[in-house]
Order: C-alpha cells, then sequence, then structure tokens
C-alpha cells in the first residue's frame, strides 16, 4: 500500500490479503459506496482517521487496519503478491500453499530424504517422479487425455499399468525381488500388499533398513523402468534376470 488513491476500500485485497467486504462475510454490497478509496481514511498527518473507520466498520476490523501500516512519504500504490513477505511473485509461494503447508512455518518436505541418498543424481529424479507420480506409465497418461492401451505390457496379465502394479504387482517384479534375494543382492523381505501405494511401501523400506542399503532397492525400481521402456521403445527381450543384470 501507497498513499491509498488506488486501492479500493472495500472491494480490493489490501487487509490482511483480503478484502473487508469479505472479511466481514459483506454478500450484498448494494449499500456500500464502491467508490471509496483507501485513502479517504488517511489523515494528512498519515494516521488512520479513526472517526471514519468506526463509521463504517466494527473495532475488530479496524485493528487489522490499523496494524496496516502507512508510508510516510507519499508513494503511488502497487500490486504486489500477498503469498509472500516481500510482496514479489515466487513459485515457492503457490507451490506450498498447494500442498497444504504455511508458508510462515518451517516445513519438511515428505520426500527431502530423497535428495540426501548417496546416489546417481538421475535415480534421485527417477525416485522423487515416482513418488509424485510423474513418471509416464500407461496409468498416468490416459489420467492426462491421452488415448492409449492402457494395459500393461507383461504378458502375465492385463492390468491398468500404473506405479504400484508396475513396481510392485506384475509377476515380473515379483520374480525380480525373490532373485535379488537368491542371489544375496537384497537381504530382506520386500513387503507384498497390492493395496500400498508406492509412497508407502517406499516408506516402509526406508525404515527398515539403513540409508545406504536403499541404493540396491533404488536401483532395482529404476532397471524395472528402464526394462519396460526398452521393451517398448527398443522391442528388447525383457526378463527378469537381465533386470537384475542392468541393476548391478
Amino acid at each position: 500500500m501507497g498513499d491509498g488513491t488506488n486501492i479500493k476500500f472495500w472491494s480490493d485485497s489490501w487487509c490482511n490479503n483480503r478484502s473487508l467486504a469479505d472479511r466481514m462475510r459483506i454478500a450484498d454490497d448494494a449499500h456500500l459506496d464502491l467508490s471509496l478509496t483507501v485513502a479517504h481514511f488517511i489523515l494528512p498527518t498519515k494516521e488512520w482517521d479513526i472517526v471514519k473507520l468506526k463509521g463504517l466498520v466494527t473495532n475488530s476490523y479496524i485493528q487489522a487496519i490499523l496494524a496496516t501500516q502507512i508510508p510516510s512519504n507519499s508513494i503511488p500504490d502497487s500490486i504486489c503478491w500477498g503469498l509472500s513477505r516481500s510482496g514479489e511473485f515466487t513459485t515457492k509461494s503457490t507451490t506450498w500453499p498447494a500442498h497444504g503447508l504455511e508458508l510462515r512455518q518451517p516445513q519438511s518436505w515428505k520426500f527431502s530424504w530423497i535428495w540426501q541418498l548417496d546416489i546417481m543424481l538421475k535415480l534421485k529424479v527417477f525416485l522423487w517422479r515416482l513418488c509424485h507420480a510423474s513418471l509416464p506409465t500407461r496409468g498416468n497418461l490416459i489420467l492426462r487425455g491421452m488415448d492409449i492401451d492402457p494395459v500393461c505390457c507383461s504378458h502375465y496379465n492385463s492390468a491398468i499399468e500404473d506405479a504400484e502394479y508396475l513396481f510392485l504387482g506384475c509377476q515380473n517384479t515379483q520374480i525380480l525381488r525373490q532373485l535379488a534375494r537368491d542371489h544375496h543382492w537384497v537381504h530382506i523381505d520386500l513387503p507384498v500388499d497390492p493395496h500400498l501405494k508406492i509412497e508407502n511401501w517406499l516408506s516402509i523400506i526406508k525404515s527398515s533398513m539403513p540409508s545406504t542399503k536403499m541404493d540396491r532397492i533404488i536401483t532395482l525400481l529404476w532397471s524395472i523402468w528402464k526394462t519396460r521402456n526398452n521393451k517398448i521403445f527398443r522391442n528388447e527381450t525383457s526378463s527378469p534376470g537381465l533386470s537384475l543384470l542392468r541393476a548391478k
């Protein structure tokens, strides 16, 4: 807010990022003087005109108005982005509220642990996309409007190819996990639950082994994805044994 000459008192979002009409829940604005500007309520001494304010709003809203600082110099009003402290637009100021996070409080992202892993960057990016349901599986592509066959390319089943089926439920994947254990490449029983979301499955794995061992699980997942892509785009023959060799 500058001198208030270009800010509509009732309809513009100038008081705590909301309009006064919205804050006071005024549904019918027919009786309001919508031409009033904020400058009408500022004294020459650069103070709020409390007498005028009391004639229109209650004490609780007057306190919110009084908390709005008036510049000591006459500067023009400008449009600011209300979701950042600086008034400048940032992607962070839109992304965090979209995820239900409060900007004013320190936040820890659910999958921030991915970036702490001692693995190649391409595996981190792959895992981040997997946890955020952004891998272009057939199921995801259909949700985005593509007209394609949703069925998994596996010969063992005709299920829709989503992340849960491809990385957990597919029979080839189950054989691969067993091969990894038989070859002592993975030393724990990996949970298999068709109702688990992939990010929840990863959380269970993460809590049951040190981070230094997570790299093999992630490499297995990445190998499944690479094998799937090579079969689709390069017409390569796929097998659980080849997927395990690629992971190693």
